[in-house]
């Protein structure tokens, strides 16, 4: 058990916490008496479990640190706080929530990657996906919008339409991108090695 295997389990036991604050914030918020502390507990513990995300890698990659069970562990935990977080500020009961596309959206791309690299796993035994641009932009604009819409940036749209659209368009080309990455491994799986024969023999 590494300290960057601690780490990403810590970010692990953040979720349920987060959850709780946020449907507490959004009780208050239907009983009439928002308690705005609720609302600060969750952004913080979920500002807290996001920042994690970055502290564990370094820690693995600088202190000689990366272990199976941590390249299996972080990004499921990465998965998960981004499920626990738009399904809890879609059905919390907030002033302000995502719209059911946009949580349709989040969980059919998780839906996809999770089902696709099992099937990966399957007939290739290994799954060599690496991180692509489409997809850390997909991250990156859905974190804003989860913190956007926790910090409670009022304006005429609530959320903002054009950061949800945006967000919602690069789920969907992410999701495109990991399907097409697992087609193109799924074709290359058994192609013989140059200068070998279909059964691998020289």
């Amino acid at each position: 058990m590494t300290t960057a295997n601690k780490i990403t389990i810590t970010r692990i036991a953040l979720i349920p916490v987060f959850v709780t604050f946020a449907f507490l914030y959004g009780a208050s918020v239907q009983s009439g008496d928002p308690q705005i502390n609720w609302r600060y507990a969750a952004l913080i513990t979920f500002a807290i479990a996001a920042l994690s995300d970055g502290l564990d890698g370094y820690v693995a990659r600088h202190y000689n640190q990366i272990s199976r069970l941590g390249i299996l562990l972080d990004p499921l935990a990465d998965k998960a706080l981004m499920l626990a977080a738009v399904f809890t500020l879609s059905f919390a009961r907030w002033p302000v929530s995502f719209p059911i596309w946009f949580t349709a959206f989040v969980f059919i791309r998780e839906f996809i990657i999770l089902n696709g690299i099992a099937i990966l796993h399957r007939i290739n035994g290994k799954v060599p996906i690496k991180p692509h641009w489409i997809s850390k932009s997909c991250t990156a604009l859905q974190v804003t919008a989860i913190v956007w819409l926790m910090l409670d940036f009022r304006s005429d749209s609530d959320p903002p339409m054009f950061l949800l659209y945006l967000a919602g368009f690069f789920t969907v080309l992410s999701a495109l991108h990991y399907i097409l990455e697992g087609v193109r491994q799924i074709k290359e799986h058994g192609k013989p090695l140059p200068g070998t024969n279909a059964d691998g023999s020289y």
